[in-house]
């Protein structure tokens, strides 16, 4: 009787050929799985040189060993592993392999694959080895084992492979990807140990960071699969990797055509899918990336790891800041109340590191210099965060690298365009507040000029009256209005000759004229508001005034010059109070409050000041309430003082005395006190 049986390897099609063609550091790693999947605590891979060079390679472990009963299952049904009816070993690990491949895989590394086993059976413990040569598996008849511990030795010789990356002194490459593969399970089951010759993967000390991202599912044939992302950040440099994952976060495929410009970011990313189990089952994960679900989660994952990025940078920068409040250079004092503040000081923390790092004696300098640079810096980053990347980069003369490195982040953080509009939100909120007071508060009131104040302040916020409206005329007869809004539009209007009213009077001077374009299905049309502004000092709004903004819209109802043209023509006429004839003509009936005629393509208004400024507090309501910002009666004012310099100065100055307000000196950032 023969002490061994010899059986083919029993694979269909090329499925020997396809599992054998991993490269050696995959395929060691199978080795190792292997042995974890057996519930070993321990596994060592020795690399075994003959004249400087890999002449064999063995992996041990101290799992369970392999069964003699099982064995012929194991190495000759490949493609049909125990595995698949299992979720978790004996100890309760999850299982790695799950079709027998790993096995198989030892093949892709030598022609010549040899296990020694120790099992344990019925209280004793035998050994016998399994030889795989080419497509045949020789299994030799169990003995009593002089050695009373369970686990398998694989050696692989004959080797087929180019092993530089195992070569002596240049193995840092094999480490660090094995490092990679075996991370999470290292992280998750803390009491194994793989060994590489003397190294051990060390996956504790060098992570710094472990971020988790949920991703959105992927949904097919009524099956939900469900996606999740798991960044290590490592304290060392490594190569930047995003690993397709099954759902237990095992490495199957490593994404190599993505390029990630993050300085000083040493990371892996592992894409876990219960999808990826699927393609892997299937035999197709190697043409994943073509699968367009996947492609899809690939660059959702993209976008979490530039997340993850954004927040390594927040708070490695919190040890450059901290050290900032330390010696109170930092120029913001009090912690942040809103989401705007909060996006703000994300984006100075980001831009003032960059630059403390970029400039040598940033740190050096004095500490009033340094808090003067940081004041300066904190004025650019509020007052014009668009411009921030080209303010940073010509001052600091960035290399080509910081410079990406910075257009990137700044980019994908969007804090710009955040910051932007809540700047802009808050300044149309204190326009409005302050308007109102000057309206209507007795110590502005009376001193508010229309013509010079009012009607100016509304040329530069055209948004008052609604948005996209831009400014085609002011202070002009109807006819040049009318004349420069036909250019502009291009509209096919020759008006060579007046615009009369019904009284045949050319010299209707209006006070605005606004428009913008619509898209009205498949047509642009034009909306144009013509205003007729009222001072506050005014009393009462009379029928008078009622009528002269109705000879307006008369003018251009009845010029035939205008009959063609697609436009929606708006009259208003504003005020503070109404008498009492106006004030039943406003309240018809089947007509918004204020719509006093209504004709064709042609609408007469008549509206006071309380409801404007209603209608623009209801219509940025939303807004405000989502940038919480501090927005009081005081700060309004000033809001318009500064911006309207040349017009207001003098008013608010004058209305704050009144009030017994001081208003504050202006400071000067560019003289250090």
């Amino acid at each position: 009787m023969n002490d061994f049986e010899q059986y083919p390897i029993e694979a269909k099609d090329d499925f020997i050929k396809k599992i054998s063609q991993a490269n050696p550091i995959n395929a060691v790693a199978e080795l190792i799985w292997n042995g974890l999947d057996a519930d070993a605590y321990n596994v060592y891979v020795n690399i075994i040189h003959t004249l400087d060079c890999v002449s064999s390679v063995e992996v041990k472990d101290d799992g369970k060993g392999i069964p003699h009963i099982k064995a012929k299952e194991y190495f000759t049904q490949l493609g049909n592993s125990w595995k698949k009816a299992k979720h978790l070993s004996d100890k309760g690990r999850v299982l790695h392999g799950k079709e027998g491949k790993g096995r198989l895989k030892a093949k892709a590394l030598g022609r010549v694959c040899d296990w020694t086993t120790i099992y344990k059976e019925n209280n004793e413990f035998y050994t016998y080895t399994i030889s795989m040569i080419d497509e045949n598996v020789k299994i030799t008849n169990p003995n009593v084992s002089p050695i009373k511990k369970t686990g398998t030795v694989v050696k692989i010789s004959e080797l087929i492979k180019d092993f530089t990356c195992f070569d002596e002194g240049k193995d840092d490459v094999a480490i660090s990807d094995l490092t990679d593969i075996f991370a999470i399970y290292l992280q998750h089951y803390k009491n194994i140990s793989i060994f590489i010759g003397s190294n051990k993967l060390d996956v504790s000390g060098a992570i710094k960071r472990v971020r988790n991202y949920p991703l959105d599912g992927i949904f097919i044939d009524n099956e939900f699969y469900q996606n999740e992302l798991e960044i290590i950040e490592w304290n060392l440099p490594k190569e930047k990797k995003l690993y397709l994952c099954n759902k237990a976060g095992f490495p199957l495929l490593p994404i190599t055509n993505k390029k990630y410009q993050m300085q000083n970011y040493s990371f892996s990313a592992y894409l876990k899918s219960s999808y990826i189990d699927k393609l892997s089952e299937e035999n197709i994960i190697t043409l994943s990336e073509l699968d367009e679900n996947v492609k899809k989660t690939i660059d959702e994952a993209i976008s979490k790891i530039k997340e993850a990025y954004r927040a390594k940078l927040s708070e490695d920068a919190q040890t450059v800041v901290d050290q900032w409040k330390k010696e109170d250079t930092y120029p913001y004092k009090s912690a942040p109340k809103t989401i705007i503040e909060t996006a703000t000081r994300q984006m100075f923390d980001i831009v003032a590191v960059n630059v403390s790092s970029n400039i040598s004696d940033f740190m050096d300098i004095d500490k009033k210099s340094r808090a003067f640079q940081l004041r300066l810096l904190k004025e650019i980053v509020e007052k014009s965060p668009e411009d921030i990347q080209d303010i940073v980069t010509s001052v600091l003369d960035l290399q080509k690298k910081d410079r990406e490195t910075l257009a990137s982040l700044l980019k994908n953080t969007n804090l710009s365009s955040i910051i932007s509009m809540a700047q802009k939100v808050t300044n149309r909120i204190h326009f409005i507040n302050g308007i109102e007071e000057l309206l209507f508060n007795p110590a502005y009131q009376d001193n508010f000029l229309e013509r010079k104040q009012l009607q100016k302040l509304l040329e530069e916020n055209t948004w008052f009256f609604g948005e996209e409206y831009h400014l085609v005329g002011h202070d002009e007869s109807l006819t040049k209005v009318l004349k420069k809004y036909a250019n502009l539009h291009n509209l096919n209007v020759d008006i060579d000759t007046p615009v009369k009213s019904y009284r045949n009077k050319t010299r209707d001077v209006i006070d605005l004229m606004i428009a913008k374009t619509m898209q009205r299905t498949s047509y642009m049309e034009q909306d144009n508001l013509v205003i007729e502004l009222k001072s506050p000092k005014q009393p009462t709004l009379t029928n008078k005034e009622v009528n002269q903004i109705e000879e307006y819209a008369t003018a251009v109802a009845n010029d035939e010059r205008f009959q063609g043209v697609k436009a929606h023509w708006n009259f208003f006429v504003i005020s503070n109070k109404l008498d009492a004839v106006v004030a039943q003509k406003v309240k018809q009936n089947n007509r918004p409050i204020g719509l006093v005629n209504d004709t064709d393509n042609i609408r007469i208004w008549v509206k006071t000041w309380a409801e404007i400024i209603q209608e623009n507090k209801e219509r940025h309501k939303f807004l405000a309430q989502s940038m919480d910002q501090d927005v009081t009666k005081q700060k309004s004012l000033e809001y318009l003082r500064d911006t309207h310099k040349q017009i207001l100065k003098d008013l608010i100055d004058e209305g704050l005395k009144k009030e017994g307000i001081d208003y504050p000196k202006e400071e000067n950032l560019f003289q250090q006190n």
